[in-house]
């Protein structure tokens, strides 16, 4: 590799937006039998020398924030216990790009957690990395050598965009945008906590649903047979749940769902999934939801909004607009955001002794609002609900999560289908993981 390429260089606005806000992005995955530290350590250290944005960081510089490659020798390592809070916790300036930590647990399996600053990364490169956490550490514990591919830092996925969408198209889609912000307003969760009073915490109250394999394909079908996804149709139990939250019942209410919208196949060349790098944007859907709603018309709603804002282009849109004029750049308020990579199933490469369960995804919601990722396995389809304790109480989030869960189970006409973990701070956000 270049000395050239892994010059250090500035960060885009989005990515400022991110490294301010000190965003990550964790994945976490439950191990069972003899993991070997020191095997784990030398497949980070690979990872590291594969994309050394993994050793890199965000610090100051003249004119903003700048990305700069670490030195040579300088790598993470992986860090044992610490508590699930700490593990998942956000980037400050000058702080390793990655971070992996293991949380050994009472029965003897562990717990290891993957986080990466969202300035860099998404939900799709995380999970890959994961995986390729995994398959590196195979490798040498059969004695191999893993390949190795290297590639530079990251440049920001806007200069491929810019290509393709012109400065007065942009601007088009900035006016659109304000049209859309001035008459639309959606209802939102109301916030249960003082932002600065003393019940006020960092981090996410984290609760879990999750659903046997068949009968998430039995949802698949469902949403199929309606003309709908099952990412619209999860999207669709979410948003009814949270109807359930906000008064007055049973009337129908305007409500919004951002969803996160990959942009690896939409560049020129594309990206692979493996490539660490933030190329996620959102697309916005709006619709009337009442008490009683079909989940299944509803999805059908959804999914023909969400597909006519990709085929308009409306994501890359969105982050060309936020780096053209950030200062104009507006946004509705948010009822609920969904992230969806349940069509990536996670399959870990592991050595014969050892096995893997209770895959997590999880990045904290820069707002008062819930932020649901969704994840599958051969075993499972997993919904991670978060809602910042910042402005949220136990309660609040225990009570979406009953509803969504509630609302799925009617769907699927099969009672004890659907199974919730109620999680808590620190250790006991780690049980609920198990």
């Amino acid at each position: 590799m270049s000395s050239e390429r892994l010059l250090g260089r500035p960060l885009s606005v989005n990515e400022s937006v991110l490294a301010v806000l000190e965003q990550q992005v964790a994945a976490a995955v439950t191990l069972h039998g003899p993991l070997d530290l020191d095997l784990l350590d030398r497949a980070v250290a690979h990872l590291c020398e594969v994309q050394p944005v993994l050793a890199a960081s965000i610090v100051p510089g003249e004119g903003g924030l700048r990305l700069e490659p670490g030195a040579g020798s300088t790598v993470p390592q992986v860090t044992v216990g610490g508590g699930f809070d700490t593990a998942i916790g956000g980037f400050g300036l000058g702080q390793l790009l990655l971070r992996v930590t293991v949380l050994p647990q009472p029965d003897g399996s562990h717990q290891v957690v993957v986080a990466v600053h969202h300035a860099v990364s998404d939900g799709v490169s995380v999970l890959a990395l994961m995986g390729a956490l995994w398959q590196a550490y195979t490798v040498l514990a059969g004695g191999g050598t893993p390949d190795v591919a290297r590639v530079g830092l990251p440049e920001p996925v806007q200069q491929s965009l810019r290509a393709r969408h012109s400065h007065q198209r942009v601007e088009e889609f900035l006016s659109r945008r304000a049209a859309f912000v001035a008459s639309v307003h959606p209802a939102v969760v109301p916030p249960t906590v003082e932002p600065e009073s003393p019940a006020a915490r960092p981090g996410s109250w984290l609760n879990r649903i999750t659903v046997p394999a068949a009968a998430a394909a039995r949802l698949r079908e469902l949403a199929r047979a309606r003309s709908a996804s099952a990412h619209t149709l999860l999207s669709a139990a979410l948003l009814v749940a949270t109807r359930s939250l906000l008064p007055p019942e049973p009337a129908g209410l305007t409500l919004n769902c951002l969803s996160a919208v990959d942009l690896r196949a939409r560049l020129d060349p594309p990206l692979p999934p493996g490539r660490i790098v933030q190329a996620a944007s959102v697309a916005y859907t709006v619709s009337e939801v009442a008490g009683e709603s079909d989940l299944l018309d509803l999805a059908g709603e959804l999914r023909a909004q969400l597909h006519g804002e990709i085929e308009a282009d409306s994501p890359e849109l969105e982050l060309l607009a936020s780096e053209q004029a950030m200062e104009h750049f507006t946004t509705a308020p948010i009822t609920l955001a969904v992230t969806n990579l349940a069509g990536r199933p996670f399959e870990p490469e592991l050595p014969a002794e050892l096995s893997a369960d209770s895959l997590r995804l999880f990045t904290q919601p820069p707002g008062p609002f819930p932020l649901a990722l969704i994840t599958s396995t051969r075993r499972e389809l997993a919904i991670d609900l978060a809602l910042p304790r910042r402005w949220f109480g136990a309660e609040r989030a225990d009570r979406l999560t009953q509803a969504t869960a509630a609302a799925l189970t009617t769907l699927l006409g099969a009672p004890d289908t659907v199974e919730i973990a109620l999680g808590r701070p620190a250790e006991q956000a780690a049980g609920a993981a198990r």
